[in-house]
């Protein structure tokens, strides 16, 4: 998109095609999308745009949103956006144990997409995200503890809680813009408790 962008302020045809996701160029890629979300499960998986709006996602992704959190039903409303649906106080936010560890994650990659893409749209995204308040009681210090990958944790309805940590993936060598700004968040479970927990939530499906 930034290079179509120069070539379109230099005069020139860009020279990347734009286009939209639901139309018959970009089948092949739902076709991988839904392969790699279904093949996933049971753990949770979700693909987003560059704004970080919900394309797709598997059952255990949206078993952890709805069942997980007391989320508003405005936050839900499409397109759902994933930093909005998580870090919202009205969102998943209450049931994060270490929100402010992801907040802070999230804000520096958002920082890190403003000052390359100067997207406006992400912009005001990162400014909201940034208003919204940090946990008072969260423990401090340093990420003993939290492992080699980092783990986000959520604490389920019955007190539990599931540590998972991510895994971030992209379409390599991609020649069209939409296919270029999609990518998969993919959760795995960090502890036996948390893989056992998922497997039980699949079978109740």
């Amino acid at each position: 998109r930034e290079q179509n962008r120069l070539l379109l302020a230099a005069g020139h045809a860009p020279a990347y095609p734009e286009a939209p996701l639901e139309g018959p160029e970009l089948e092949p890629v739902r076709r991988a999308l839904d392969l790699v979300l279904e093949g996933h499960e049971p753990n949770p998986a979700v693909a987003m745009d560059r704004h970080w709006n919900m394309v797709k996602s598997n059952r255990p992704m949206e078993a952890l949103i709805t069942e997980y959190g007391d989320i508003d039903e405005s936050l839900l409303e499409p397109p759902v956006n994933i930093l909005r649906a998580g870090l919202h106080p009205q969102g998943l936010a209450p049931a994060l144990v270490n929100l402010n560890r992801w907040k802070q994650h999230f804000l520096d990659r958002l920082e890190r997409q403003v000052a390359v893409s100067g997207d406006a749209e992400l912009a005001k995204l990162l400014e909201e995200v940034r208003s919204y308040p940090v946990a008072d009681d969260e423990e401090s210090g340093d990420t003993a503890g939290y492992g080699p990958l980092g783990v986000l944790k959520v604490r389920a309805p019955d007190g539990r809680e599931l540590s998972f940590f991510g895994m971030f993936a992209i379409f390599d060598t991609p020649f069209e813009v939409t296919a270029s700004e999609l990518a998969i968040e993919m959760m795995f479970p960090a502890d036996a408790e948390t893989a056992e927990m998922l497997r039980t939530l699949a079978a109740e499906d």
